[in-house]
């Protein structure tokens, strides 16, 4: 199995992270719900009429820890407009994870996928993964790694005014910081 997954990854020269949630894009972003680090709980299916950004992430995740200050200061520009921001944590425990938050000063809604039902419906692979998810629920666009910032400010400007991402138009660009999820 190895031999095929390395032969396949060199003739498409595609890192197999980069796949992580590619079979999301253009549908319906799955229906969720996400016990929340601060004992809310939040459901995809009431704020299914918003923008989402949903970003998959761990505390021993090097990009995610890059990004975590991106993904608040876009949070912190576009609350206002109706986006929700949505982190899903995976293979820490909780006390990791809130450690995470508060170091990194985020105050958007972020839970646990205790079971992994949320990462295996998005087809997350690698981390950190984030979706962009339009008005009607379509997920438009993800990006694997550590997200630069004019990329996520671009995208969520995007979601807020109703238009089509185009995903080919920041394609390459900074995705090498990638972590396979059991690393």
């Amino acid at each position: 199995m190895f031999v095929f997954l390395l032969g396949w990854g060199i003739s498409n020269r595609t890192h197999m992270t980069e796949l992580s949630g590619s079979t999301r894009v253009g549908k319906p972003a799955p229906d969720f719900s996400l016990n929340l680090f601060d004992e809310n709980q939040i459901f995809s299916s009431s704020i299914a009429d918003k923008p989402m950004v949903i970003n998959f992430w761990a505390s021993w995740c090097v990009p995610c820890t890059e990004e975590a200050r991106t993904l608040q200061s876009a949070w912190d520009s576009y609350r206002d407009e109706g986006v929700i921001f949505i982190g899903i944590n995976i293979q820490d425990s909780p006390k990791t994870a809130g450690a995470f938050i508060s170091a990194n000063g985020i105050d958007y809604p972020n839970g646990f996928d205790d079971d992994g039902i949320i990462t295996i419906e998005y087809g997350v692979i690698g981390m950190p993964t984030t979706f962009f998810v339009n008005y009607e629920g379509i997920v438009e666009s993800k990006w694997v790694g550590s997200i630069p910032d004019f990329v996520l400010d671009s995208w969520v400007k995007d979601l807020v005014d109703g238009t089509k991402i185009n995903p080919d138009e920041f394609h390459g660009q900074n995705r090498n910081n990638i972590f396979l999820i059991g690393n």
